[in-house]
């Protein structure tokens, strides 16, 4: 019996160093496991966190060259658009000028075949000023300052063929109903590229 005393307890002896074998090496297991994943999660977290701060930096460079394309952009299309305006309104100013009495243009100075001449001019530079910008201007806009064109070799050609007292009226109708929407649609747009409330 005493035989049978000693295996039981050599094995109990070796169930208990294999079960605390076991548990030791389920617990150190465990332990480094859990210490690789955390150093695998940690590398991998530091190369996200890495990437992400050189993406955010691409990007904001992007977005910087992009404000300042944007900005030069804007500048161009504001001097595009003052120009044009202080063009035309130079325009206008010409055109009103053969609608004045023949009294004030012989007081000022002025000869109505010279200011004709002067306004074909101007316009003849505009639209090239405007050939070379359009693109900062909508269309809508571009259509209608050519269309001023026409009306205006309209009444040059008038004028010329009826002699200025024939197309005052003519004159006066082109100013109100073309050069002027015209003027008041350049505005329009020159306040909303600034940001500037219309009216």
């Amino acid at each position: 019996m005493e035989t049978n005393y000693i295996i039981i307890n050599f094995c109990v002896s070796i169930l208990a160093g294999l079960g605390a074998g076991a548990g030791l090496f389920y617990i150190l297991g465990e332990q480094w496991i859990k210490n690789k994943f955390t150093k695998s999660i940690e590398t991998y977290k530091a190369e996200l966190d890495r990437k992400n701060r050189e993406i955010q930096s691409s990007l904001d460079l992007q977005l910087d060259r992009m404000r300042i394309r944007f900005g030069e952009l804007h500048k161009e299309r504001i001097n595009v658009i003052r120009k044009l305006y202080l063009m035309i309104n130079h325009l206008n100013t010409s055109v009103a000028y053969l609608a004045l009495p023949d009294e004030l243009l012989l007081a000022k100075k002025i000869d109505a075949n010279e200011l004709i001449t002067k306004i074909q001019l101007n316009h003849h530079t505009i639209v090239q000023y405007l050939s070379d910008n359009q693109i900062y201007l909508p269309q809508s806009l571009v259509d209608r300052i050519a269309g001023m064109g026409y009306t205006l070799n309209s009444v040059a050609k008038y004028f010329q063929q009826h002699g200025k007292n024939a197309s005052k009226e003519h004159i006066i109708e082109m100013n109100e109903k073309s050069i002027r929407p015209l003027l008041n649609a350049l505005r329009d747009e020159f306040r909303e590229v600034l940001g500037v409330e219309k009216k």
